[in-house]
């Protein structure tokens, strides 16, 4: 876990003299949570933005070795009331040491799917809370509830990937493709699995789609997954994933008529018609501009 922004170089003698600090009183420091989305798929990036305001009235040292922050989830369930306190793999930790001036915040960032066993449907309560050198209480954050539910499967298809030599060394996965849907949008997802035990390898986000889309879905001959869907109403966004779940290409295009859509060529290759290509923010790889044409040579003037 890394703040964004550069820390300096803390040096020893900083470090110690404020580690005589007298204690610091209760509610001295702030401490809030939020969670990006509060309604997410089993497997799904799960990103929590951490912000920590000091009101002491003096600078507060964290140290790699206070392993200051602490983050719990609990499972709610109808039977316990509180919830069941999920698996925790490893704990957030801070690499840096780092001193908060008074009055100043940070902000960063944490992907708790990565420290919880967060893979089942259900809801989820989040806790936070910061224990610092030199603290009276705990600073805790009001606690946030997530859900983790499961998508509606729009398209499905199994395949093998090849990881190794000889017949037998073939492991079978699927794709899907899966939309979810909140009070304020739908989510387009493409999600990479074990074709054996149904296991989430990668569940990767398409992004936006309109309400009345089709989105289509096709691989070619290296097994890369092909989507196109409906951004809004007149541009679609295709994806092309392959089968390690790594996004390689993402790119946008305009309807000018008839809907795009996807074509698989003798050759096994996938590409897009009925749509003109158009540059964005998120294309993957950025979309190059067209090279300027030379204006042509006027002839020369007559005497």
């Amino acid at each position: 876990m890394r703040f964004p922004f550069v820390l300096g170089l803390v040096c020893f003698s900083a470090l110690a003299a404020l580690a005589q600090a007298p204690r610091t009183a209760p509610g001295a420091v702030e401490l809030q949570i939020k969670i990006d989305q509060t309604l997410v798929l089993p497997g799904e990036v799960i990103v929590v933005e951490i912000a920590l305001r000091n009101l002491s009235g003096r600078p507060l040292v964290f140290t790699p070795s206070d392993d200051w922050l602490n983050l719990n989830v609990y499972s709610i369930t109808k039977q316990t009331g509180e919830g069941v306190r999920v698996t925790q793999f490893k704990p957030a930790l801070v690499n840096e040491a780092f001193i908060l001036e008074n009055a100043k915040s940070i902000k960063t960032r944490v992907e708790i799917s990565k420290l919880f066993a967060l893979m089942q449907p259900g809801r989820y309560k989040l806790t936070a809370s910061a224990e610092y050198r030199g603290m009276a209480a705990p600073a805790a954050a009001e606690p946030q509830i997530f859900q983790i539910t499961s998508g509606a499967r729009l398209w499905e298809q199994e395949f093998g990937v090849r990881t190794g030599e000889g017949e037998g060394a073939v492991e079978g996965r699927k794709y899907l493709v899966q939309r979810l849907t909140n009070l304020k949008d739908q989510r387009l997802y493409a999600t990479l699995m074990d074709a054996s035990d149904g296991t989430i390898l990668q569940q990767i986000r398409l992004g936006r789609s309109s309400a009345s889309d089709n989105p289509q879905a096709k691989l070619d001959r290296l097994s890369y997954l092909h989507v196109l869907h409906q951004a809004d109403s007149r541009l679609f966004t295709h994806t092309v994933i392959n089968p390690a779940g790594d996004v390689l290409r993402r790119e946008t295009f305009e309807s000018l008529g008839p809907r795009p859509g996807l074509r698989l060529d003798e050759e096994g290759r996938v590409g897009v018609f009925n749509g003109v290509r158009r540059p964005r923010a998120d294309d993957l790889p950025p979309m190059q501009p067209a090279p300027a044409v030379p204006a042509p040579a006027q002839p020369p003037a007559k005497p």
